[in-house]
């Protein structure tokens, strides 16, 4: 049986580092990606010491360990690698660190255990008294499932989903620009709505988001309605793990 597996360095301190030292920043992203690699390998029986990048990549290709979404994004990152490598180590010019920023954070969520790894940070919202047509131009724009509904631009009243929005369709010929958010809300919306502390663990989100009546969850400070949202995970969220 394999050990634990170590966590992804504090994307926070990577970012910090960027600000100090934007030239070696890259190449600690790399290093990042490749201890990750090592150990998830080890976890699948490779032996014989310390190896490479792309050794590592290869043996977990061979024994199908990685969703296809997952080996993609590695793969660019062997592929950029192999092209800043010269022979005194890497050389990621800080036009490439933001390529690997990318992989990093999205790496950095596939390997999550806590909320506040996997979620998407900061979540755009709406107030329950704008119009309906300006929510539905956000989802299109970005989109987006649902938003979630803030009531005086502090308290969680509920998610505004695709779901409320075809009802209300079904339901009402009124024109959209003078329905309220909050109109369409259903009435169970705020039963209906999980919040979560960002320490919160994955098996905890999931044992949410596989209730159907549960479109996503959202993560607050205290894990309560009355605060704005940290983050929010949805159930595309949960397909990227490992």
């Amino acid at each position: 049986m394999g050990t634990a597996r170590r966590p992804l360095c504090d994307l926070d301190h990577l970012r910090a580092m960027r600000q100090t030292d934007p030239w070696r920043v890259g190449e600690a992203i790399l290093h990042e990606m490749e201890d990750w690699l090592c150990q998830l390998a080890c976890e699948r029986g490779l032996q014989g010491g310390r190896r490479g990048f792309g050794t590592y990549l290869e043996y977990l290709k061979g024994q199908h360990a990685l969703p296809g979404h997952l080996e993609s994004l590695l793969q660019q990152a062997k592929e950029l690698r192999d092209k800043v490598s010269h022979k005194a180590g890497l050389a990621v010019t800080p036009e490439k660190v933001d390529d690997l920023f990318r992989l990093i954070d999205d790496l950095y969520r596939c390997s999550a255990t806590k909320a506040q790894e996997l979620m998407t940070a900061q979540p755009t919202c709406i107030a329950e008294d704008a119009v309906l047509a300006d929510a539905c131009a956000l989802m299109l724009q970005h989109d987006y499932s649902q938003l979630p509904v803030l009531h005086d631009d502090q308290e969680i009243t509920g998610l505004l989903t695709e779901k409320d929005i075809l009802r209300f369709q079904a339901h009402s010929a009124g024109p959209w620009d003078q329905v309220m958010v909050g109109e369409v809300l259903p009435p169970e919306a705020a039963q209906q709505l999980v919040t979560v502390v960002p320490q919160t663990t994955v098996d905890c989100v999931r044992s949410h988001l596989v209730k159907p009546e549960i479109p996503a969850v959202l993560v607050t400070p205290d894990g309560t309605r009355y605060h704005l949202p940290l983050g929010i995970i949805t159930r595309a969220d949960l397909l990227r793990l490992v």
